[in-house]
């Protein structure tokens, strides 16, 4: 998974004549065989050329040409199968990058002075990356886990008295040790609690599962911090000697159910607003009426969904059918992918965007909605 590292390098990155590639592959192994993606990389990069031809100076455009070249044969020599759910690649004359990406990006390839990083804004899902706590009553491991590994950190332990027969009064002695263990335990937690804390704050991470024995959790979470809390998204029984690959296992397992649990809460909430009238709006129409008048606050988009449409040159509204723009009466000329262009414009103005999958209820409302800040 990208970090956030490698977004910073590319953001900085400025060439003097516009020669890098950006290409984004969409290879998720849900939805298409290997020779499928082979054919759509080899359909993005013929059209593009096409385009390239057209450029006067020859050298830029053997330039050009070279590296969308390069990126085909690193996927077809690399990529008998693809494990990721998408590829993002960035080429110029000083690097060739490759990055993985958890979520399945909208095929495209962009040539500028500038790798084109719009894209990986919102490729961090719901739950990107998570901090796992593995406890016991004195002992504590912290992992990170993404949707591709889970990644060790360290571990924490607090000496805790056994639970031994003293000798003199038994049943007073009994209790008074049974109280020492309950009171070292909650400052295990509490020491847990902290560190959890310091971790989550270094790490930016996106939420917190635990895995300890159900005995434990309800102590335990009244030692975590007030943020932690409203940041806990499941808990489960796990041994604390698990191995990591059922902690990568049953962690994302949550995850995918958690994600999926969010995204039908969000479908079913555009809907009921939409239809009674509040701040929400489905299909297409109706969304790039709200979008060209700044009033979308969160796009909800099918994957992989788009079409045709129309843009101003003017003034940038969008349309669908339009002949001439409705805010400004210029012609208004065609562009392949509108819904692609709505995403774009929708992160560059800081709308949040979400992608669904089908099977949740928005393929029945045009596979599109949005959010409003206000009603028109």
């Amino acid at each position: 998974m990208f970090e956030r590292d490698d977004v910073k390098f590319l953001a900085s990155f400025k060439s003097d004549e516009p020669n890098v590639v950006s290409l984004y592959l969409n290879c998720d192994g849900r939805e298409f065989l290997p020779k499928e993606v082979y054919t759509i990389l080899k359909s993005m990069i013929l059209r593009k050329k096409s385009e390239v031809e057209k450029i006067e100076d020859k050298n830029l455009k053997r330039e050009i040409i070279e590296y969308l070249e390069k990126i085909e044969d690193h996927v077809i020599k690399n990529y008998r199968e693809f494990k990721e759910k998408g590829l993002a690649y960035f080429v110029s004359r000083d690097f060739f990058y490759e990055i993985p990406l958890p979520i399945p990006p909208r095929n495209r390839v962009i040539v500028s002075y500038t790798p084109y990083i719009l894209p990986l804004q919102f490729q961090r899902d719901l739950y990107g990356k998570v901090l796992f706590i593995l406890l016991d009553k004195h002992v504590a491991k912290f992992y990170v886990v993404t949707p591709d590994k889970v990644e060790f950190l360290e571990d924490l332990f607090t000496k805790v008295p056994p639970k031994v027969k003293r000798g003199g009064w038994q049943g007073y002695d009994d209790k008074k040790n049974m109280r020492k263990v309950d009171e070292k335990t909650l400052h295990h937690f509490k020491r847990v609690g902290e560190k959890a804390f310091e971790i989550f704050k270094e790490r930016d991470l996106d939420g917190v599962v635990v895995g300890c024995k159900n005995e434990y959790f309800g102590d335990f979470v009244e030692h975590l911090h007030s943020y932690l809390r409203e940041k806990l998204i499941d808990n489960f029984e796990m041994v604390i000697d698990a191995p990591q690959h059922e902690i990568f296992e049953k962690v994302n397992n949550v995850l995918s159910v958690k994600r999926i649990e969010s995204r039908k809460n969000l479908i079913k909430d555009l809907i009921d607003k939409s239809k009674s009238g509040g701040k929400a709006v489905l299909g297409l129409e109706s969304v790039v009426r709200n979008l060209n008048e700044n009033r979308v606050e969160h796009l909800v988009i099918l994957r992989d969904y788009d079409c045709s449409g129309k843009l101003c040159p003017d003034c940038g509204s969008f349309g669908v059918l339009e002949e001439r723009c409705l805010k400004c009466g210029e012609k208004m000329i065609e562009i392949e992918n509108l819904i692609t262009e709505i995403v774009d414009r929708a992160l560059l103005k800081n709308i949040q965007v979400t992608q669904v999958t089908k099977g949740l209820g928005l393929e029945d409302y045009g596979s599109i909605g949005a959010f409003l800040r206000y009603k028109g």
